[in-house]
């Protein structure tokens, strides 16, 4: 793999983890608009 598509795939699995990882936070607060700001 060359370096290029190396840090492509790095920056889509950053990108998608912390995707992931928001959408398992807001999960708890239900599909309130301002569940980013309690």
């Amino acid at each position: 793999m060359n370096p290029r598509t190396d840090k492509i795939v790095r920056r889509t699995t950053m990108v998608a983890t912390a995707v992931a990882s928001y959408f398992l936070l807001t999960a708890d607060y239900g599909p309130q608009p301002n569940a980013v700001e309690p």
